[in-house]
């Protein structure tokens, strides 16, 4: 053979033909030599490559005095190059590191390359809250592929945690040994930030100032956390609004009582733990979706400590920050659980193939129902008395500084969540003092104070001794200085004090350091033992207001005393708090939301009965949805508090009130509109009737309004039912045929004293004023004594006088005037006419009371004169006796003429109300010649008592929005899923779930405040331009989807911007309501690369190239072309290559090196370069098609499961790759049962494993494994279940053997094989387990009197791995129509396998329950119902005979629990008997009504007894026997009265009693007539 001759000086390797045809200067294999270009030249020579220099050592570091190596198996997994840092990273895992506390360590390391020096960052041995892994928690398999560096942040994601970051400027604690506790947490490295777990506790206050900021806004509160490296959590949930309205009042057309009565909100927060550095707080208008930032708290200034709470005081307006817009749609941080791409892009964090959301497997079943209560209000009955104060040395000083209230109408209601309401003025007594005083004092002052109460006290005095009664008002808690920042009625008070006295920039300068009652350091007093003035009574509460100790600064030390008077004070007592409600009309549906530990949330999940509808009764009522967490729903394993969600069927109306109508004819009726009623309604429209001159409505009522307009003066003729005139006053009128609604006018509607005259001549005695007072007026002067405003006169001559209600109209219409004499020469005629039309602004005793304090004397001289020098005087003063009358008769000389006056008078003892005028004189010598003076008055009141109410038709509810409340729950830590009831505002009546015991949630959702009158208000005054509020704050929607883990493999989601210049770093801030998620092409497969450039990102997916534009989008023209346009979204189009490349499953083989972008397409067998920086300009390279296809086709077959670890050597300007053994991660998904597994060996050495699972049924049973080993192999098989592992070695050919699956979960089984001898594929197939048969059958046994009843029933069983529940099932009372003695309104059958479903298992626990849920169930258990449970191998049927029987074999179980909810005691299930027999024996009776006495006869008349005894006299004697454990409340024609479980009470009634609520058992007898 001749020689062949070859040089390489092409330096390219050619595989892909045969030898003999390679071309020259090419060669097919070379081993550590380089050809071509070499690290010496650039010409085709042939040398030896250099191998690697060691850079650095990297050990785990020094404990103990020890320096620990890394092993010999501790590999680099990830590393970074920091190119403008001349910084290299790398992670590095040491799966071998054996002297750690896991035998495990994991670093993060970076190399300088400049200064050659090494920083060790993290280094990680043992998790703490997860002691068998690192906190770092590297995985060999899981290469970090995905490494960004934006400021001093390193992002990093290795799709086996999820996305995490660190300062590379932090330190990082070390663990303290060398098998000690990492010393950061887990948390500190997350990418997403923890936010608070729930909203601020608000409490409302006074601040004791004048700011109104508060006074016509709802405002609504929240907070965030800051950390270390800038990043802002989500906010909280939003509170409800911060508002608490004062007393209902109608003023100009206007509810004066949605006005906020208090001006102070005191929020407390919780501070977080140590990550966190700030928390600011915010707030935001309810209906606005600005978030303001009300201040930003510093943790570190302000001495916080970790997870504390703190409280701050929010009062004034100031300038608030505003957040950006999209704050509002950020409920939680949708940072992916897992990510395998990540890239920078446009200072956005972008992550690609994802996971998002969690599975939910609970079992969905809470039901709700509608709690409703009177809110009764009651004024109580306060006296302002004396105290004498000893604090100044030697000196006493009395104050008028004590109330006492007194509790005796209450004293029996004293009940959870009803309110106290304080209300004081005070105002300056006198300085004590040893030596000077402040030159000024403090100001007249309004303090107010809410007291909630938090239980149920029997007395009084339990409420008043209570520690937290005492606490709330007595305490101080911070210094007099900070005293805005308490919370308590001290706290108020000392803060409603200035703090200094004195002129600003004087000198004279005096602060307030303290304060006191009987010493100093005191706050409020309850000491009731210094009240000696008046007799202090076991039902009443005494307060006792401390004096305020100023200290003179900084000339001297005197100190002196401010004492105070109380000027006014009342105390006011809610049964049920806070008015707000949810409106009635409405229906409301409830939904859940669960949350992992970062708020991350399920879409809304509901469950059937989810559904509730409040009635048109209700307006009246404070309402409440009561949501009822049975048993058998238990919370996902992930979650960590849940939260409730409600949408409303109707949202936004007006309300309109009319203070006055007139009824023209039969039910036609004109109502007044005032103010901006006008505006709200239009001819036509159709409103609700919510209150009439009844009162509010209790059944759903509409008007049409069929004219609107402006109408004169008494245009209608009403008629007075009391006779006399009605004045109509002229305005808007809207005309209503009221047909379904009353228009009466009620007693005292109007009241008109009448038009009443007088007039005197010159020479006579006007002698009807003798009847009054024993002095006649002057001669010449008319005089008016104007009558008529009393209610009523008692035989004694006392007068009871109309009071005046807020709103009422008054007119007044004055007349005084002199004719012109008749004589030539003779005196002129003079005039003054005065009318006028008021409404009062409050609530007055009686006419004088309303004149004075609306200051109507203020406009006496307003009136029209015909001359000028005429002059009106009010007489401030009322009179109360003939000698104050006789003083005004004698006002003014006899003679004259332009001085007219005006006063009240009051008699003192009869309390007779009259209305004194003088006007002018008379003149002429006798009535032919005229000159008479005359007074002509009248007083027409409108009573505000009979205030019409109307509602405009409500707008729809947008469809598919659910408002997010306040409240978010825990969920119990046992692993029970448990939910608790331990929110912020939790109700005192809420009740956590347990495994007999429904959870009880009483929800703090409102959209109006229900004033008890009909009205439902929820905007401020019920104004037109005011906004009102929300259910809510924020919304969220139901999922088309079922609630599950989500793997968005072609999805790419990104984050806010960071900007280091600005300080704001948005990368942890992934908000889903800004769509900040972009699918892409799912066929083109998983998203294994992103890669961000200027323009542009580059996708590599599994199948296909592809570029996503950054901001832009390509939109077509009229003609079908492309044309780039700017859009307003971060991530535009994606444009595919037309090339078939991907890059596989092989993220580990890409390489950026400037404009060129090397990896590898196993799929294709092909290695590509991307040349380029850009969609448009970037060109492909198959690089692999150079002489090298066939060899990477074979390569990348041979190890597709394989890691291609890519690099790029910028010395030699080359691409350079490595494929090694080392499987690439797979997700494990199981399969199911009986589903069959190939498992291959081929190319793998002896003992390797091959690890897979298996998904189980609940049943339990013998799990068969079926094997088919080809000849010439060996395996061994083990299965781990729940820690238990069964292994057969050696195994070969066909066989089966099998394991046992004991309890009902886990549901999972570990499936290992070992490859003993031989590489053939083997099939493995694991069966189902083979069930244990069982007949469960459910038993109800009922009578005839509770036909058509209804309830739930459920049984639950639990083993040693879980608690299993039936779905609660509701079953109906039916008739038994069989005339047999005992009867099943449910006999079912069921036949099932152990452990399956609703079947228990052996070993396991069953407890039988009864759920009522409201409104669909109206059975109550009582005391005599029965559990009992059958285990036996008899077929019982449904007959009487096998019943009879079956409930003789049977076992009773206690029953323990309350309406609504009861279960048994449980029982073992551990048998082979066929059959289990579940039995609720509801067959208590209901005695009807007997009549055991006939009037005196002492034998029962037999024939009446099972009839209905009617008495023929008015009263009736009943005894009502109460034999169950539930208190009812009796009602009879006398009232209502409590009758506890287990009492028999009497009543005389004219009416038959009724009860509430209707225990079964419950006996009315009647025992008498004529009582």
């Amino acid at each position: 053979m001749a020689n062949s001759k070859r040089n390489f000086i092409s330096g390219k390797m050619n595989k892909s033909l045969d030898e003999r045809l390679v071309p020259n200067g090419q060669y097919i294999d070379a081993l550590n030599v380089r050809l071509g270009s070499t690290e010496d030249s650039e010409i085709g020579s042939v040398e030896n490559s250099k191998g690697n220099s060691l850079l650095t050592d990297i050990t785990l570091g020094v404990y103990s005095g020890t320096s620990y190596p890394l092993s010999s198996n501790a590999v680099c997994i990830g590393a970074f190059e920091d190119g403008s840092n001349e910084t290299i990273y790398w992670f590095i895992h040491d799966k071998d590191a054996t002297d750690t506390g896991t035998g495990k360590a994991d670093l993060i390391v970076s190399f300088n390359t400049r200064t050659t020096s090494t920083t060790t960052h993290v280094v990680s041995f043992k998790n703490a809250d997860d002691p068998a892994n690192t906190t770092l928690n590297f995985n060999e398999k899981y290469l970090i592929n995905n490494v960004d560096k934006i400021g001093d942040l390193l992002f990093f994601t290795d799709n086996y945690n999820p996305p995490r970051n660190i300062n590379v400027t932090k330190d990082y604690t070390y663990p303290s040994s060398i098998t000690g506790d990492d010393g950061f947490s887990y948390n500190s490295l997350l990418v997403i930030v923890k936010p608070p777990a729930q909203a601020p506790f608000i409490e409302s206050s006074n601040a004791g100032d004048s700011d109104s900021y508060m006074e016509d806004k709802f405002l609504c509160f929240a907070y965030r956390y800051k950390y270390e490296d800038n990043e802002y959590s989500a906010t909280s949930q939003f509170t409800n609004p911060v508002f608490i309205p004062k007393n209902f009042s109608i003023v100009n057309g206007l509810n004066e009582g949605m006005i906020n009565a208090m001006n102070a909100a005191i929020i407390s927060f919780d501070t977080g733990d140590s990550l966190v550095k700030g928390i600011d707080i915010l707030f935001k208008e309810s209906t606005s979706n600005a978030i303001k930032l009300v201040e930003a708290l510093d943790k570190s200034k302000l001495n916080y400590g970790d997870n504390l709470i703190e409280t701050y005081t929010f009062s004034n307006k100031k300038i608030f920050t505003i957040l950006s817009s999209g704050e509002i749609l950020r409920l939680y941080d949708n940072v992916p659980l897992l990510a395998n791409a990540q890239t920078l892009m446009g200072n956005r964090l972008m992550y690609g193939n994802y996971y998002e959301g969690q599975d939910v497997d609970s079992n969905i079943n809470y039901y709700t129902e509608i709690s409703s209560n009177r809110a009764n209000v009651f004024e109580l009955t306060t006296t302002v008395t004396d105290i004498t104060y000893s604090l100044v040395s030697g000196m006493s000083f009395n104050s008028d500084a004590a109330i006492v209230a007194n509790f005796s109408p209450v004293k029996d209601i004293l009940q959870t969540n009803s309110t106290i309401t304080f209300l004081f003025d005070i105002s300056h007594n006198v300085f004590g003092s040893l030596a000077g005083s402040p030159p000024d004092t403090t100001p007249k002052t309004s303090l107010s104070f809410i007291y909630t109460l938090r239980q149920n006290f029997s007395t009084v005095v339990d409420m008043v001794e209570s520690t937290d009664f005492q606490n709330r008002i007595t305490e101080i808690q911070t210094a007099i200085a900070d005293a805005c920042d308490g919370t308590t009625f001290s706290d108020r008070l000392n803060c409603s004090i200035p703090l200094t006295l004195g002129s600003a920039g004087g000198s004279d300068i005096w602060t307030k350091t303290n304060s006191g009652v009987t010493t100093p350091n005191q706050g409020m007093s309850l000491d009731e033992s210094l009240i000696t003035s008046i007799a202090v009574s076991a039902d009443d509460v005494s307060l006792i207001i401390p004096a305020i100790l100023f200290e003179d600064s900084p000339t001297d030390d005197d100190e002196s005393w401010e004492f105070f008077d109380i000027t006014d004070a009342s105390v006011t007592f809610r049964t049920s708090g806070t008015p707000s409600s949810l409106h009635s009309n409405r229906g409301y549906e409830v939904g859940m939301v669960y949350m992992d530990e970062f708020n991350r949330a399920t879409t809304v999940l509901t469950s059937e009965n989810n559904n509730n509808f409040i009635p048109c009764l209700a307006s009246v009522t404070q309402n409440k949805i009561k949501v009822n967490i049975p048993p058998s729903q238990r919370a996902p394993l992930w979650a960590k508090r849940y939260k409730f969600v409600l949408k409303p069927s109707d949202d936004t109306y007006e309300t309109i009130y009319s203070q006055e109508y007139f009824i023209d004819y039969a039910s036609t009726c004109y109502f007044l509109l005032e103010g901006e009623n006008i505006a709200k309604i239009e001819e036509g429209d159709e409103l609700i009737v919510k209150a009439d001159s009844d009162g509010a409505l209790e059944t759903c009522a509409t008007a049409v309004v069929l004219e609107k307009k402006s109408q004169e003066e008494d245009f209608i003729s009403p008629v007075d039912p009391d006779g006399g005139d009605i004045h109509v006053p002229a305005g808007v009128y809207m005309k209503i045929d009221a047909t379904d609604f009353s228009v009466v006018w009620l007693e005292g509607s109007i009241i008109n004293p009448g038009f009443q005259k007088r007039r005197v001549q010159s020479g006579l005695i006007a002698t009807w004023v003798l009847t009054h007072f024993f002095l006649p007026p002057q001669e010449s002067r008319v005089v008016m004594l104007y009558d008529n405003f009393q209610k009523s006169i008692d035989s004694a001559g006392v007068f009871t006088n109309w009071d005046i209600p807020a709103g009422s109209r008054i007119t007044i219409d004055f007349n005084l005037y002199r004719n012109k004499s008749g004589i030539t020469g003779g005196c002129k005629k003079r005039s003054y006419k005065l009318k006028r039309e008021f409404i009062s602004t409050a609530n007055y005793l009686n006419i004088i009371d309303w004149w004075n304090a609306d200051n109507i004397g203020g406009i006496i001289d307003s009136g029209t004169k015909n001359v000028s020098d005429i002059e009106n005087h009010y007489i401030d003063a009322t009179a109360t006796n003939a000698a104050d009358a006789n003083e005004f008769m004698a006002l003014g000389s006899e003679e004259g003429t332009k001085d007219y006056y005006y006063q009240w008078y009051k008699d003192a003892i009869t309390e007779e109300i009259l209305f004194m005028i003088k006007g002018t004189r008379a003149c002429g010598a006798s009535a032919a010649f005229g000159g008479s003076a005359n007074i002509r008055a009248e007083f027409n009141i409108h009573r505000n008592i009979g205030t019409v109410i109307f509602e405009t038709k409500p707008t729809d509810a947008l469809p598919d929005v659910w408002y997010e409340g306040q409240d978010s729950y825990p969920i119990s830590t046992d692993g029970n899923g448990f939910h608790l009831d331990g929110g912020n505002f939790a109700n005192i009546l809420d009740q956590d779930q347990s495994a007999t015991e429904n959870g009880v949630f009483y929800l703090n959702f409102h959209n109006c405040f229900s004033f008890g009158n009909g009205v439902e208000s929820y905007k401020i005054e019920d104004s037109i331009t005011d906004d009102g509020f929300n259910l809510g704050n924020r919304v969220t929607s139901v999922s088309e989807q079922d609630n599950a883990k989500t793997h968005r493999y072609s999805d790419i989601t990104y984050s806010g911007l960071y900007n280091d210049e600005t300080n704001i770093n948005r990368l942890n801030e992934f908000n889903l309501g800004l769509l900040n998620f972009k699918p892409l092409e799912s066929s083109f497969g998983d998203i294994n690369k992103i890669d961000g450039r200027k323009t542009d990102i580059l996708v590599l997916q599994e199948d296909k190239i592809s570029y996503v534009l950054a901001g832009k989008n390509l939109l077509s023209d009229a003609s079908g072309g492309s044309v780039l346009t700017s859009v307003p979204e971060v991530l535009g189009l994606q444009v595919a290559r037309t090339e078939d490349f991907g890059i596989s499953n092989n993220p580990e083989s890409f390489v950026s090196y400037g404009a060129d972008k090397f990896f590898t397409d196993s799929k294709r067998g092909a290695l590509l370069q991307l040349k380029g920086s850009n969609a448009s300009s970037e060109q492909l390279n198959v690089i692999s098609e150079y002489g090298m296809r066939s060899w990477f086709r074979d390569l990348f077959t041979d190890s597709f499961k394989t890691q291609k670890l890519g690099g790029y050597d910028p010395y030699m300007n080359e691409y350079v790759l490595t494929s090694n053994d080392t499987a690439l991660p797979s997700e494990d998904v199981c399969s199911p049962c009986g589903t069959s597994r190939t498992i291959d060996f081929s190319g793998d050495p002896l003992d390797s494993t091959q690890t897979f699972c298996v998904n189980l049924p609940t049943t339990t049973g013998v799990t068969e494994i079926n094997y088919n080993v080809p000849a010439g192999s060996l395996i061994g098989i083990s299965i781990n279940y729940q820690g238990t592992i069964t292994s057969h070695t050696n195994l070969s050919g066909n066989g089966t053997f099998g394991f046992g699956k004991t309890t009902t979960t886990p549901n999972t089984a570990s499936i290992t094989i070992t490859n003993t001898l031989g590489s053939s594929a083997s099939t493995i197939t694991p069966q189902c387990p083979t069930g244990v048969p069982i007949t469960l059958k459910t038993i109800v046994l009922t009578n005839n009197s509770d036909v058509g009843k209804f309830l739930h029933i459920g049984h639950n069983f639990v083993d040693v791995n879980s608690d299993n529940s039936s779905p609660d099932t509701q079953i109906e009372f039916i008739e038994n129509t069989t005339g047999a003695a005992v009867f099943a309104s449910v006999f079912t059958e069921q036949t099932g396998f152990k452990g399956d479903t609703v079947f228990p298992n052996d070993g396991s626990y069953v407890d039988l329950r009864t759920s009522k849920w409201l409104p669909l169930d109206d059975y109550d258990i009582d005391v005599q119902d029965n559990f009992k449970y059958l285990i036996s191998n008899s077929d019982y049927g449904n007959n009487v005979s096998d019943i009879n029987a079956m409930l003789a074999a049977s076992t009773s179980l206690t029953k323990s629990g309350s309406n609504p909810t009861f279960t048994s005691s449980p029982f073992l299930y551990s048998t082979a008997n066929d059959f289990l027999y579940l039995i609720y024996d509801f067959r208590t009776s209901t005695p009807e009504t007997l009549c055991v006495q006939v009037g005196g006869e002492t034998i029962p008349n037999l024939d009446e007894v099972c009839c209905e005894c009617v008495c023929s006299a008015t009263n009736t004697e009943y005894t009502i026997t109460n034999p169950s454990v539930t208190t009812i409340t009796v009602t009879t024609s006398l009232g209502s009265t409590i009758v506890l479980g287990g009492a028999s009470v009497v009543f005389c009634s004219s009416s038959y009693p009724t009860y509430t609520p209707v225990p079964k058992g419950v006996v009315i007898s009647v025992t008498g007539c004529d009582c």
